[in-house]
């Protein structure tokens, strides 16, 4: 899994402490441009705290912001 689907995946779903997952719907109803909303959201926050996933969000921001609309939906549909 490459940094993009990872940061996607870990907004798509809630992942507990004891290995349980649910579906972030939140998320997963933003069209294209508000997932890019929020994911700039929490980059924000982690340049003050995680170095080393600020990286991979703006990995994942800039290939949204390159994306379709239905491009992005079509990576959404394979991972959720």
């Amino acid at each position: 899994m490459d940094n993009v689907e990872m940061i996607l995946m870990s907004n798509y779903y809630h992942i507990y402490p004891n290995g349980n997952q649910t579906r972030n719907e939140n998320f997963i109803s933003l069209p294209r441009k508000g997932a890019i909303h929020k994911l700039e959201e929490d980059f924000n926050f982690l340049l003050e705290v995680d170095s080393d996933l600020v990286t991979a969000y703006q990995e994942t921001i800039v290939t949204l912001e390159e994306m379709t609309n239905e491009e992005y939906e079509a990576l959404k549909g394979t991972l959720v």
